[in-house]
């Protein structure tokens, strides 16, 4: 709806000659807007919790938005798990990796109505004002405000006589583990507090960023431990 807004103001200020060639210029603005809102979601998130004041910004967001989606998740007794960049980053720094530019929440299919319960999870969460959208491939959902949130489906499938814990994601990529490295869950130091992860967290890790996740991007990264 923003968006859409400042299209629509845009296109009533700019020239035609620039209103031309505007798609590289709006996605620039929305994205200074986008970083602009989720500082002072930071900065309020910082003054309510002093003890996350020297905290980068974008992680003390990204803590907030996973205890409120964890207390849903809970609600609806959905088996959760971090996953992808925040697992990565929980495994090497004990933060999410990068600039924490998102949240990756996995979830197990552990019954035939955890779909269900997860729209009422997302439901919950449009009721907070977040955006939600579900994604190509039918297995990943965004929920963004200003931050964003992705979710993604893991379901068990029997491959060469075995079974896996499989995600098929929108990039038409399919993340996949022995079953063992997801049927059972373990708790994991991130930041301050702990959180589920897969029983073998260095096997999803592996399967989606490589043998060399270990090793982390030259980019400053922030380190918990």
């Amino acid at each position: 709806m923003l968006k859409t807004f400042i299209k629509i103001l845009l296109k009533f200020l700019l020239p035609n000659s620039i209103w031309e060639k505007r798609s590289p210029f709006f996605e620039f603005l929305y994205e200074k807007f986008e970083d602009l809102m989720i500082l002072s979601y930071g900065i309020f998130y910082k003054l309510k919790q002093p003890k996350y004041f020297f905290y980068p910004y974008r992680h003390v967001v990204a803590i907030n938005y996973l205890k409120l989606v964890i207390r849903f998740l809970e609600e609806e007794k959905i088996k959760y798990f971090i996953t992808a960049g925040a697992l990565l980053g929980a495994l090497r720094q004990g933060a999410i990796a990068g600039g924490a530019h998102d949240l990756d929440i996995g979830i197990k299919e552990s019954s035939k109505d955890t779909e269900y319960k997860l729209n009422i999870v997302l439901e919950k969460l449009k009721k907070k004002n977040f955006d939600i959208k579900k994604l190509k491939g039918g297995d990943s959902w965004h929920a963004r405000r200003w931050y964003l949130v992705d979710f993604a489906l893991f379901r068990k499938v029997k491959i060469n006589n075995n079974h896996h814990w499989t995600h098929n994601n929108s990039l038409d990529q399919i993340w996949s583990v022995p079953e063992s490295s997801l049927d059972e869950l373990k708790k994991i130091k991130f930041y301050d507090f702990y959180i589920f992860a897969p029983s073998n967290p260095e096997k999803l890790v592996e399967t989606i960023y490589g043998n060399d996740w270990i090793q982390p991007h030259k980019k400053k990264q922030f380190k918990f431990f």
